[in-house]
């Protein structure tokens, strides 16, 4: 646990130093262009859980960073226009706490604080005390790694079935396990991906944090970059989803991986993970995916290591209700 330090020193101006629990002196400023690479630098040592930094770094939106006495870059934050913060604390949450003021300053309605786990618990304690924002969900979520080609990690491959003496009977309308097909989305699935985000969110007790309109326009870019997937009964509804959610050079990021509950266990999840790997590899260009999930939900994780990812750190996601705005709550994935 961070000990507490004092308000003066929770609460820096932007290139105001601030003095960590180490007594160490470390400057919160947004990077300067000639910055930008360092933060770069530390940002890819940690990429596991910096793809959506990265993402933003190399679309030029402004990056906050911290560096000590020496102009070391020792952690890193942004925030979107949605109202979602990011933060690599690099092992330092004790400097992750200075990001909360420019943070606060620079963003109306903070709906979300993720990150590397105790960069964003730390993030987010400092933000309560600053803004007195609202904790309406929290969770530890696991990292994990797909790299093509990559097989550590992989389950080993199924013996063959042998042949049935006779051919198997389905009652009407079921479908053999693991029988679903993956498909790339488009603008027209709108209203069904839609409808699964919002059961994904109400399953934590959420509600979107945009208008119908700006999730639309959302998915919509997903769609139209061949970064949107999904899987359900043949010319039916979608009953499961996933999406390719941030890319920075050959990695990605996937998320919104949702199966509604009456359709888990037929093998949707996997039929639209599968998809997102092989466009990832054969149309994206991608070379390493990265995902996280709940640190206790054992049915996803045995389903991403069958797929080959390799587990790694721990990841944090924390939604919230700002006090300073009327419309709240938060968006995931």
């Amino acid at each position: 646990m961070l000990r507490d330090v004092d308000r003066a020193r929770e609460r820096p101006g932007i290139g105001v130093p601030i003095h960590t629990a180490a007594t160490e002196a470390v400057s919160i400023d947004v990077a300067a262009p000639g910055e930008v690479e360092a933060v770069r630098a530390f940002l890819e040592v940690r990429i596991e859980s910096s793809v959506q930094l990265l993402e933003l770094l190399e679309s030029g939106s402004p990056v906050f960073r911290g560096a000590d006495g020496a102009g070391r870059v020792v952690a890193a934050a942004c925030v979107r226009s949605d109202g979602m913060a990011i933060v690599q604390s690099g092992e330092r949450p004790d400097v992750a706490v200075g990001f909360a003021a420019p943070i606060a300053q620079s963003c109306p309605r903070l709906v979300e604080v993720r990150g590397d786990w105790d960069g964003a618990v730390a993030l987010f304690a400092a933000l309560q005390r600053s803004i007195a924002l609202e904790l309406e969900f929290q969770s530890k979520e696991r990292l994990f790694r797909w790299v093509h080609g990559d097989t550590v990690g992989r389950a080993p491959p199924r013996a063959p079935p042998r042949a049935p003496t006779r051919a198997p009977t389905h009652k009407a309308g079921d479908r053999p396990r693991g029988s679903a097909a993956g498909r790339l989305l488009h603008p027209a699935d709108f209203t069904d991906w839609d409808r699964l985000r919002i059961q994904f969110l109400a399953e934590d007790g959420l509600q979107p944090s945009d208008t119908p309109r700006d999730r639309r326009t959302a998915f919509e870019v997903l769609a139209h970059a061949g970064r949107a997937f999904g899987a359900g009964e043949e010319h039916g509804a979608l009953r499961s989803i996933a999406a390719i959610s941030a890319i920075y050079r050959t990695h990605g990021q996937v998320g919104s991986v949702f199966t509604e509950r009456s359709a888990r266990g037929q093998g949707m999840a996997r039929a639209a993970v599968e998809k997102a790997l092989q466009t990832a590899r054969d149309r994206l260009g991608l070379s390493t995916l990265h995902l996280f999930t709940e640190h206790q939900n054992a049915p996803a994780q045995a389903l991403y290591q069958s797929l080959g990812f390799v587990e790694g750190g721990l990841y944090g996601l924390v939604w919230c209700r700002d006090p300073r705005a009327t419309v709240h709550s938060g968006d995931a994935g």
